[in-house]
């Protein structure tokens, strides 16, 4: 075994399914990993040997350095890209920096992960803080939309930038499924509220001020009242939607109410944690499950599936529905003959979202939903042929004024100088594919009233 000394920095090697094996070992993220690099395809790795992770770091402090048989309080970190660099070009390129060498290196990356220096019960490395490049917006006739925001990365003083949503895997040691799924929805609320980051330990530790009967370390998960309780220490509010309750007969608008949801808060960049129940044939029992939502696919608008960051799969891991039926998934848990599952039955929806939107999304989908009917009605009363279309939105003030200054739209001085509270939701009406007009609802208060009628009188420019 070489000395420490004697490890160099980096190292630089072709992409290959031996790599991943030696790196990862023969488990469940290795065979996800090995799937998703089928799709965006690397060919070159660049490793960091020794590598500061902020969250293992704390974790290490938390709980790890405590342990008779942790030492280790470094990680690694691979990069992975999608052109041939060898250790020669990478050397050239860090001894002559050129914005050429720079503009290559960023054109060809696609992320990273991170390896923490701990193992489970078989002996497996854990997938730390991992970032790598999404699928591609187009898939046929259909497109995808995922929960992104821009990140850096520092490679030997070059500054890398990614577009994704971080994923690591479960540790049970200091979170459960619930822990990670707070820890990757911290990234888009940092972007949108600045919320402070925590690693999973830290979560763990802010959840269990709402206590059960269970230790807090290691731990068993959380429940929704420590998921609650920990946004809460966040200085938000959450919207939580247990399917079960929801009292809408009519099971298509069900659907709806479930996959507008979803879209609302995604298009808006809020992650949307999921509960789930999943069950093994022949088994009456649940096993309870968290994930987060990280994008969706849509066909008009329309979703035909989803992306989540599943601890115990992968990051944006392909969702479909059996039967068109939203609720009832299928996936790896499903498809993979390792886990034996027979159903995934998604049971709950939590979104974190600021204290001052108060006005419920139940409330404002059941007042979508009658005054569209109402539109309807109307529309075939006068025999019209009009095609019309509906969709219900969710804007921060500012999102809606820059919106509506790139529209054309009737008292646009007015509109845009009027005085309107700091969020809004919008139900917006198509008519023949043209937007048409915007009923504008105030979320900060408590009652789904209109406050404001926007009327455009051309297509979006946009």
């Amino acid at each position: 075994m070489p000395l420490e000394s004697e490890i160099p920095p980096f190292s630089i090697v072709p992409y290959s399914n031996e790599f991943l094996i030696q790196e990862l070992g023969i488990s469940q993220s290795f065979h996800y990993l090995l799937s998703y690099f089928g799709e965006i395809l690397p060919i070159t790795c660049i490793k960091e040997n020794k590598y500061i992770d902020k969250d293992y770091l704390m974790d290490f402090v938390k709980f790890y350095a405590r342990s008779y048989d942790v030492e280790n309080k470094f990680t690694q970190r691979i990069h992975f890209f999608n052109k041939e660099i060898t250790e020669s070009q990478f050397n050239d390129f860090i001894s002559k920096y050129d914005e050429s060498h720079h503009k290559f290196l960023q054109d060809s990356y696609l992320g990273y992960i991170v390896i923490r220096p701990i193992k489970d019960y078989k002996d497996r490395r854990f997938l730390g803080r991992t970032l790598l490049k999404t699928y591609n917006e187009n898939d046929g006739t259909q497109k995808r939309f995922f929960l992104k925001n821009r990140f850096k990365a520092s490679l030997m003083g070059y500054t890398l930038k990614i577009d994704t949503l971080p994923f690591q895997a479960k540790d049970l040691a200091v979170g459960g499924c619930a822990t990670i799924a707070c820890w990757i929805s911290l990234y888009p609320l940092y972007t949108l509220y600045g919320s402070q980051h925590f690693s999973p330990a830290e979560i763990t530790e802010r959840s269990i001020t709402f206590p059960t009967l269970e230790r807090n370390y290691p731990s068993t998960g959380l429940n929704l009242h420590q998921i609650k309780t920990y946004f809460n220490s966040l200085g938000l509010e959450t919207e939580i939607i247990t399917l079960k309750n929801v009292s809408i007969d009519n099971p298509a608008l069900k659907d709806e109410f479930i996959s507008t949801f979803i879209k609302v808060f995604i298009d808006y960049g809020l992650p949307v944690l999921a509960g789930l129940d999943l069950k093994k044939e022949g088994s009456e029992n649940k096993w309870k499950h968290a994930v987060v939502i990280s994008g969706y696919k849509h066909h008009n608008q329309k979703i035909t599936g989803l992306f989540v960051h599943d601890d115990e799969i992968g990051p944006f891991s392909k969702v479909g529905f059996i039967d068109d039926n939203i609720k009832s998934w299928t996936n790896e848990w499903i498809t993979d003959p390792d886990r034996n599952y027979q159903s995934i039955e998604l049971s709950t929806l939590i979104v974190p979202i600021y204290e001052k939107m108060r006005l419920s999304y139940t409330k404002v989908f059941r007042t979508f939903a009658s005054t569209r009917l109402k539109y309807f009605k109307k529309a075939k009363e006068r025999d019209s042929g009009e095609s019309l279309d509906h969709q219900l939105k969710l804007y921060n003030l500012n999102q809606y004024k820059e919106y509506l200054l790139k529209s054309n739209i009737k008292d646009k001085i007015k509109i845009l100088s009027k005085h309107l509270p700091k969020y809004l939701w919008v139900h917006r009406i198509f008519i023949n594919d043209i937007i048409h007009t915007d009923i504008v609802y105030d979320a900060t208060g408590i009652f789904a009233k209109p406050i404001e009628f926007v009327t455009y009188s051309q297509p979006n420019l946009e």
